[in-house]
């Protein structure tokens, strides 16, 4: 049997041990309470013999990331108004912690800097920005605190300038700074931490900051086009051979380049002239049209006369080909 000396100073020390272990993820202002006991026999009697309790209050630790949350640069239009950036604060310390945020938007290494920019708040946390229903912050009164783990997007919310190139990059950065201090890693911030223990400055320093990038959009759209010449028997044709009795069958594939969206996309095809268009031979990607300008995609002379038209709305590089087919006999 062990010492009762040596069996109390075993068991604080296991006592100690969570304490060591834990202190990042334990919620700051808890107490880490442990008392130990001894017993033992002595003339044929148990004994037992309590410690004095030992507690320890666990201090904050002030950390927390920022990180820019768009996949890529964001495309954006000349003269466009409320362009939006998207970054995420998180608290990664153990109790909950206040934020003071700030924009810089005149950075170096760009080619124009984003006009009045603000901040607003994901307040129905769907992480798309709607500005009828996310809070803007305004630097007094509502800065937000987060509980230790807590995320929050944030959205940057500028405008661009109208006199610009494509391919123009405009940087927009965000800092967050903790209201309860900031410093080397390691500082002890006295009485700033939950239930009034020390606050100590993570390895973030009670600093973050990141910058997100916006692009004027250069979206390039291309079109090829292609014949086929068939004899009345179905049969292709070399160009040089078409006749009266021919049925030429013209393809055009629609492609979209670069990055940005293109809008609003038209392509308007006029029937060659010395030719007729024969009627119900437009497709859409081999879906059928009709030749009246209705309710589809295209028509045939329906807006314009002699002129094939079809509409296939915005494109961006992602967009599949969209491939237009139309037939034309000789007059």
């Amino acid at each position: 049997m062990c010492r009762p000396q040596r069996c109390l100073a075993f068991t604080i020390i296991l006592c100690l041990l969570p304490l060591v272990a834990m202190a990042s993820g334990t919620a700051a202002g808890t107490f880490i309470d442990c008392q130990a006991m001894v017993t033992y026999s002595q003339a044929g009697e148990d004994l037992a013999v309590v410690s004095n309790l030992v507690s320890f209050s666990v201090n904050e630790v002030l950390d927390f990331t920022l990180v820019w949350q768009d996949a890529s640069e964001v495309p954006v239009y000349a003269g466009e108004t409320g362009a939006v950036l998207t970054f995420q604060l998180q608290n990664t310390g153990n109790g909950w912690e206040t934020f003071q945020l700030s924009i810089i938007n005149a950075l170096s290494g760009d080619d124009f800097d984003p006009l009045s920019p603000s901040i607003y708040f994901d307040s129905n946390g769907n992480g798309i920005f709607d500005p009828l229903l996310d809070e803007i912050y305004l630097e007094t009164g509502n800065t937000p605190e987060l509980a230790a783990d807590e995320p929050l997007t944030i959205f940057l919310i500028s405008n661009v300038p109208t006199d610009l190139a494509s391919g123009d990059r405009g940087h927009l950065k965000i800092a967050a700074g903790s209201e309860e201090g900031y410093g080397a890693p390691g500082t002890i911030v006295h009485g700033q931490g939950d239930g009034g223990t020390d606050a100590i400055i993570g390895l973030g320093g009670g600093f973050a900051e990141a910058t997100g990038t916006l692009i004027l959009a250069s979206v390039q759209i291309n079109l090829a086009k292609s014949a086929l010449v068939t004899n009345h028997d179905g049969q292709s044709l070399a160009p040089g051979f078409v006749d009266t009795t021919s049925t030429i069958t013209y393809t055009i594939e629609v492609t979209a380049t670069g990055f940005g969206t293109a809008h609003e996309v038209t392509v308007t095809d006029p029937i060659p002239p010395g030719t007729v268009y024969l009627p119900g031979t437009l497709f859409l990607n081999e879906i059928p049209l009709t030749d009246a300008h209705d309710s589809d995609m295209g028509d045939a002379a329906g807006q314009m006369e002699g002129t094939i038209t079809i509409a296939l709305g915005d494109m961006t590089a992602d967009t599949p080909i969209q491939q237009i087919s139309f037939q034309v006999t000789l007059e």
